[in-house]
């Protein structure tokens, strides 16, 4: 079996798993894809960041203007926020969490719902500059057709062309691999900037002329790291044979899934080379140097 990449090639391969016969209708592609969005969204996720939290971080800059309400990213795991930093063009420094109602000396960041709100100790004092707030990301949805994309037609050292596009914000995958380039990029009239990649990248070196932009809300290709794919395709074979009463199998299943999953957490965990002791991530998503 060739090595999943796609949504495509993961549909095969828990035919295979599951033998099940090419002419059945009892369970549609499309059932086994919702099968598999419900396992990477409630079970692959959730175990992966029991082990390493930040497995499925990114990251978000926000121009700070004088409101204090910023709209949290849509694909946020639990509302939670890693860190908030400030760069006011001559320093950069955190914000630290206030709980709802706290009254502190110094500003800080709480969560309302879905908004960030920044707390200011004095109503006549603003924050100016730029804000990046760290969080878990959660990976998209998958779905098994690329009707609704547009090409990237030129790239340019600060922007990316595809007219086909309009406005909104977009993920942009490889034309090639179906890999995910970037979270996500901010078309206006089909000419989009990125504002969630490193500060001062060259977008030459990041697209490419017919990478695809998805226009849909959902990718076509597995969202997933290679040693993860297999797991997901385990689980839904596993809720497959459950669906058909098929209590043997579905044990046999969780013997594999067992197996994979000890596997797996011996790579998830960040370790110090001769020493037992799970180390702590090194935050790598900070500032780079201006």
């Amino acid at each position: 079996m060739a090595s999943i990449t796609t949504v495509a090639s993961l549909i095969a391969d828990i035919k295979v798993k599951t033998q099940m016969q090419a002419a059945s209708t009892a369970i549609s592609d499309s059932n086994i894809v919702d099968m598999a969005n419900n396992e990477l969204q409630t079970v692959i996720v959730p175990w992966v960041m029991g082990y390493r939290e930040r497995f499925f971080s990114a990251f978000k800059d926000y121009v700070i203007s004088s409101k204090t309400r910023y709209r949290l990213p849509p694909r946020i795991v639990g509302g939670r926020i890693f860190y908030v930093q400030i760069n006011d063009g001559t320093r950069i420094y955190s914000l630290n969490y206030k709980s709802p109602g706290e009254i502190s000396a110094r500003a800080g960041f709480t969560i309302d719902g879905n908004d960030l709100v920044i707390w200011m100790p004095n109503s006549n004092t603003q924050l100016t500059g730029t804000m990046r707030i760290s969080y878990p990301c959660r990976p998209p949805d998958m779905g098994t057709t690329l009707n609704t994309t547009s090409p990237v037609t030129s790239v340019g050292s600060t922007s990316v062309t595809a007219a086909a596009a309009g406005s909104g914000s977009f993920e942009v995958i490889n034309g090639d691999t179906f890999l995910t380039i970037s979270p996500t990029v901010t078309f206006t009239a089909g000419v989009g900037v990125n504002p969630d990649i490193l500060q001062g990248d060259d977008y030459t070196g990041i697209y490419a002329v017919n990478d695809l932009v998805l226009t849909g809300s959902f990718t076509p290709n597995v969202p997933l790291t290679r040693e993860l794919r297999d797991l997901l395709s385990y689980r839904v074979c596993q809720r497959i044979r459950s669906a058909w009463g098929h209590k043997d199998e579905v044990d046999m299943a969780q013997v594999q899934i067992n197996k994979i999953e000890k596997h797996i957490s011996n790579m998830l965990s960040p370790r110090v080379e001769n020493e037992e002791k799970v180390c702590v991530d090194k935050e790598t998503l900070g500032w780079r140097t201006w």
